[in-house]
């Protein structure tokens, strides 16, 4: 028969370690808005940081059936399958998020994911969505597909918003704005207009172009490998225009002048 639980060297038993261990773990997914559906428990590992305006999180949890938590409406949740499969229900129905696919909703949008074994994904979470990404008041929440060189874009500034230093928070929450802007240009494409493809280049290329203006070292080479077009191809697109990448650059840099 078993005897009572032993205290640890520390002085603690077991089944409070345990107790303390799962309390952590919920408070961990409620600082990223989630928590268990009814009859559910929460496990798997929760790596987060959080700035003034944004969240990241790098999550693995197989097996999970987690709900959302209403984040309000001047929030989105960015969510971004890295391994295995997540499956999103919302009130437009259900979506399957393969591996280097990418969900946006709104904050306030009721959201329920259930993860497959082995699922790894990240979360991003942003308060004042940058404007490109909103359409209709509402951002769309449809899986799209990442390319894989963004995918990696992704993977390496989360890993380094995770380790953020309190000081940088103010540094980091532009470029977490500008890296979803890109991310969401690069993603939604073509889908994004109902145009020609040479005229969807263009739209795209002036909104990587409004979200980089501020970061000095954008240039020409760098707004041709968020593209992933060459730089003829992207001269030919802004020429047909009457204007130039470098051109424009310059433009969204100069100082507007003040509304009359």
């Amino acid at each position: 028969m078993n005897g009572p639980s032993r205290p640890s060297a520390s002085g603690e038993d077991p089944t409070t370690r345990r107790a303390r261990s799962q309390a952590d773990i919920v408070a961990r997914w409620a600082a990223i808005g989630w928590e268990a559906a009814p009859g559910g428990t929460l496990g798997g590992v929760v790596e987060t940081a959080s700035g003034r305006g944004w969240s990241v999180a790098r999550l693995s949890a197989g097996g999970q059936h987690l709900v959302g938590q209403d984040l309000g409406a001047d929030r989105c949740r960015a969510l971004v399958a890295m391994q295995g499969g997540l499956e999103a229900a919302l009130d437009s129905g259900g979506h399957r998020l393969a591996t280097g696919s990418i969900l946006i909703v709104n904050g306030d949008v009721p959201i329920e994911l259930r993860s497959s074994e082995g699922a790894a994904w990240f979360e991003w979470q942003l308060f004042s969505p940058p404007s490109g990404l909103v359409r209709s008041g509402t951002i769309r929440a449809v899986p799209l597909r990442v390319a894989d060189g963004m995918l990696r874009m992704i993977a390496s500034m989360t890993a380094s918003l995770l380790v953020v230093t309190p000081e940088d928070n103010g540094r980091r929450e532009i470029f977490l704005h500008r890296a979803l802007s890109q991310v969401m240009v690069a993603a939604i494409g073509d889908d994004l207009f109902s145009e020609n493809p040479e005229e969807t280049l263009f739209r795209h290329a002036l909104s990587v172009v409004a979200a980089n203006a501020d970061d000095p070292s954008f240039d020409v080479s760098r707004l041709c490998e968020i593209l992933q077009v060459s730089r003829s191809r992207l001269f030919a697109v802004f020429s047909a225009h009457g204007t130039s990448p470098a051109k424009e650059i310059r433009r969204r840099r100069s100082p507007q002048p003040p509304p009359v």
